[in-house]
C-alpha cells in the first residue's frame, strides 16, 4: 500500500492539474457533464507500483455562495487480502492537497467568468 502522505510530488501535481481542470470546468458550468459527481468527486490514480490512492474533489458550500470553497483529499487505498477481495480505502490516511491558494484559484477564476 503507499501511504498517500508519502505520496510522490509528481504525484501530487497530476491530482492537482486533475482537481483543476474539474473545478474550472464546474465553476464554468454548474451542469457540465463531468465523469462523476461534479461537487464531490472522486477517483483513483494507479501508481507506478501498481497501488492506488483514491481523490476526493468537495465543494463545500451552496452554489449561490460567493465565498464557497474546494477541497482536494487524497486517501490511501489497501490491496485485496483473503479476506477481502476488493481494493478498500483507507480513511486513516488522509493527505489534503487544496488550501487557501486554491481556494483563492477557484475564487479569480469565478471573478473572471463574471467579467466577461
Amino acid at each position: 500500500m503507499q501511504v498517500c502522505t508519502e505520496l510522490e510530488q509528481k504525484y501530487k501535481d497530476q491530482i492537482l492539474e486533475k482537481f483543476l481542470d474539474h473545478a474550472k470546468k464546474v465553476e464554468a458550468d454548474h451542469d457540465v457533464k463531468t465523469d462523476g459527481d461534479n461537487t464531490d468527486y472522486w477517483n483513483a490514480l494507479k501508481l507506478d507500483d501498481g497501488s492506488f490512492v483514491d481523490f476526493n474533489f468537495h465543494m463545500m458550500s451552496e452554489w449561490d455562495d460567493l465565498d464557497r470553497s474546494w477541497t482536494c483529499e487524497v486517501y490511501s487505498v489497501d490491496l485485496p487480502t483473503e479476506d477481502n477481495k476488493y481494493h478498500s480505502i483507507n480513511m486513516e490516511h488522509t493527505l489534503l492537497l487544496g488550501d487557501g491558494a486554491l481556494v483563492w484559484f477557484c475564487f479569480c477564476f469565478r471573478f473572471i467568468l463574471f467579467l466577461n
